[in-house]
């Protein structure tokens, strides 16, 4: 049986209420990672037919744009009215083979932003290892210290090591950039997981990149190794948003002036990094703050959400 939240919403949608909601003049930026045909709990992911779901209802009643366009209008002064923008960040595989089809269908551009470490390399993202080190680990329990304490995580049953590890990654966006390494692989001999095979062929290669940027797919940066911004230093912080900027202007011949900021809670990052951003020649970065886009945001800290009707579906 349908609860009674159920209900008012699909009522409220059947109604067309929910657009009530644009007379602020406002736009949604949505925040994807990866699209998966069942979706892994350690990652960040989303079912094709819920993406599926969604990239149509935005077909159907929003203004899809680029978020350069975006943010030109946010500049300009111009009308946000159920305007919302698309992207992924870091750059994987089933961005391509399963999101992009239907992009392409429906007409739709979106940003992906790149890890270029991984795209150069194929390897996935420190973070990805980490999740598939605590999922397959088969160790029972470990013991770690975390600021002075020892904790002893347990590990028996997916749902603890799923715990376990959103504790660790808790400590980890903590540590200073070395120490997270240090951390990482201390972590990974505790786990007993060595071998990362497994996780090959996940991230997105150039072939795939240029044809999507022919096909209305727009590539930001998200630095070259996805540190946690706010625990490196700033001279880190600039080499970190070049290098990204300049592989991807390598591989496709053109200016990239998005970023989206690792991790991008606002202790993430610090205020310093937007005006390395403006001196490296980027016009718009994302976080991942919950917040509707408008013209009072700074076009340095725009935050991503989902409007409310897609909230859950």
């Amino acid at each position: 049986m349908m609860s009674v939240r159920g209900t008012i919403k699909k009522y409220i949608i059947k109604s067309n209420l929910y657009r009530i909601g644009h007379l602020r003049n406002s736009c949604h930026i949505l925040p994807y990672h990866m699209v998966a045909d069942e979706p892994n709990p350690f990652y960040p992911e989303i079912e094709i037919s819920q993406f599926k779901q969604h990239v149509i209802h935005l077909a159907e009643n929003y203004h899809v744009l680029p978020l350069e366009e975006v943010a030109n209008r946010i500049k300009q002064g111009k009308s946000l009215h159920r305007c919302v923008a698309i992207t992924f960040d870091d750059g994987f595989l089933n961005n391509y083979t399963l999101a992009y089809p239907l992009l392409k269908q429906l007409h739709l551009p979106a940003t992906i932003f790149l890890i270029t470490d991984c795209i150069e390399t194929g390897q996935p993202p420190w973070f990805i290892k980490f999740r598939y080190a605590f999922q397959t680990t088969r160790k029972e329990m470990i013991e770690v210290t975390c600021a002075g304490e020892t904790l002893t995580l347990p590990l028996t049953t997916e749902e603890n090591r799923l715990e376990s590890s959103n504790i660790m990654m808790q400590d980890l966006r903590t540590r200073e950039n070395d120490a997270r390494k240090e951390m990482l692989e201390s972590l990974f001999h505790l786990l007993e997981v060595d071998d990362f095979t497994a996780l090959d062929g996940m991230m997105l290669h150039w072939e795939q990149i240029r044809e999507m940027s022919r096909h209305g797919i727009s590539f930001g940066a998200h630095t070259a190794s996805h540190p946690v911004m706010s625990r490196i230093s700033l001279p880190e912080a600039e080499h970190e948003v070049r290098v990204s900027m300049e592989v991807i202007q390598s591989h496709l011949g053109q200016k990239v002036a998005t970023f989206a900021y690792p991790f991008g809670r606002i202790n993430h990052y610090r205020p310093e990094i937007a005006a390395i951003l403006q001196k490296c020649g980027i016009t718009c970065a994302v976080t991942t703050e919950h917040a509707a886009s408008n013209h009072a945001s700074s076009l340095y800290e725009l935050g991503r959400s989902f409007p409310w009707e897609l909230c859950g579906v």
